[in-house]
């Protein structure tokens, strides 16, 4: 079963999507003067066997370097055995959003989303229907829009800025507030990590808290063994010994810890998340874009408006974490919405992006510099340049509109799969 979750109005004109990039590697080839057509062949079998080992050597040179992380990361992308079932929108007509449901709260936030019915109703009225496609991670999301797959995605702060260096995106909202943690089979320090065997999701707000944790400890990535993972199946390889030590974000921790007491937390750091949209998307659909940023405002304002509908939003992030890791979560209701009310009691009602981060000295700022010193961001890339993408001017707008866009009105209704099981 396909995890894509839909409220539709359809039957409209077509959109092109951004055409996928030809394979440019024509090789062409002739003899040179003087050269038997019988020595040819053991020159060429030559050639083949210098290219294989100088590739080769360049793997184990570069193993662990963000660049050959950042290629082998696209390459998976490009035959992901989730994502490649996904249906996006190939008409101008479907606006497709990525969403993170084992992120929290961000997560409680899109399964809201997804069943607003004032959303679809509002996107139906201007000829638009919504999808949402439930991903990993972060750093995945950002290919996908890269790639014109999606118009609006959910985000880590080490994704958002990712993003944000090539300025093609508008970042709206504050998602998340929480802690990403460093985990371990028994307690350590810091310094202890060096040799040891590290899982990670690649280009995630945990990534970015272990690469900050080794670089105060004077640990470089080549003094580890950076495995990438996917945040579900971290505990389980730690359990078993595939790997000494993890970092990921909630409710991951908190389920490792359930699941393996001996597990301890011996690092953790502040994180953030956001709603980012395409900046082509922005300027295209304006209404449009104010109509999903209004259902991320009411999604938090119903959360807050009553404690049962934080479990109500808990059981469909269940629901959906089920889907995509094949099993039940580690946690009771009860406990993911602990987890979800310590983080959503640190985001602005409002859901405003902190100022005091985006300022020059700020959270942001300074992580934005840790990126770039680490090749992670281009160096070319200024921050103001960054910084422009945080932009609540939209934000602002409807909130100021609040009656317009019916933000203190609730109507959330079921969609496919919602009768899959309960607490």
């Amino acid at each position: 079963m396909r995890p894509t979750d839909h409220l539709c109005a359809r039957g409209r004109p077509h959109r092109t999507r951004p055409a996928e990039a030809a394979p440019c590697c024509g090789l062409t080839s002739h003899t040179p003067r003087g050269l038997s057509g019988r020595a040819l062949p053991y020159l060429i079998v030559g050639l083949m066997i210098v290219l294989a080992a100088t590739a080769a050597l360049l793997t184990l040179s570069r193993r662990h370097n963000g660049g050959a992380a950042d290629s082998s990361h696209a390459v998976a992308m490009a035959g992901h055995a989730l994502y490649s079932t996904y249906q996006f929108g190939e008409d101008s007509t479907v606006i497709d959003i990525g969403t993170q449901p084992l992120f929290a709260p961000t997560g409680l936030i899109t399964e809201a989303m997804k069943r607003d019915a004032i959303l679809a109703r509002a996107l139906a009225e201007e000829g638009l229907e919504v999808r949402f496609h439930p991903f990993l991670k972060g750093a995945d999301l950002n290919t996908y829009l890269q790639r014109g797959e999606l118009e609006a995605c959910y985000v880590g702060d080490m994704p958002a800025l990712t993003a944000a260096a090539s300025s093609n995106v508008y970042i709206a909202a504050l998602a998340q507030l929480g802690f990403c943690s460093i985990v371990a089979d028994r307690p350590m320090l810091v310094k202890e990590l060096r040799g040891k065997r590290i899982g990670y999701p690649f280009g995630s707000n945990a990534h970015y808290v272990l690469l900050q944790a080794m670089a105060a400890a004077d640990i470089t990535e080549s003094d580890v063994d950076l495995v990438q993972m996917e945040v579900h199946q971290l505990a389980d390889a730690l359990d078993k010994g595939r790997i000494d030590a993890f970092t990921a974000w909630e409710p991951a921790v908190t389920a490792a810890l359930v699941r393996c007491p001996d597990m301890t937390v011996m690092h953790r750091s502040a994180g953030s998340g956001y709603l980012y949209l395409s900046r082509s998307f922005v300027d295209e659909y304006p209404k449009a874009v104010r109509h999903i940023v209004a259902s991320h405002a009411r999604a938090l304002a119903w959360m807050r408006h009553h404690p049962e509908n934080v479990r109500q939003a808990c059981r469909w992030m269940m629901l959906i974490e089920q889907r995509l890791t094949g099993r039940p979560s580690t946690l009771t209701v009860d406990q993911h919405v602990e987890i979800a009310m310590n983080d959503l009691l640190g985001i602005a009602p409002s859901a405003a992006m902190p100022q005091s981060d985006l300022d020059v000295g700020g959270r942001l700022y300074r992580e934005f510099q840790f990126l770039q010193d680490l090749r992670k961001i281009p160096p070319t890339v200024d921050w103001q340049q960054a910084r422009a993408c945080f932009d609540g001017g939209i934000l602002n707008e409807v909130l100021r509109c609040r009656q317009d866009y019916q933000l203190h009105v609730y109507e959330y209704v079921e969609v496919k799969d919602d009768d899959d099981g309960g607490e």
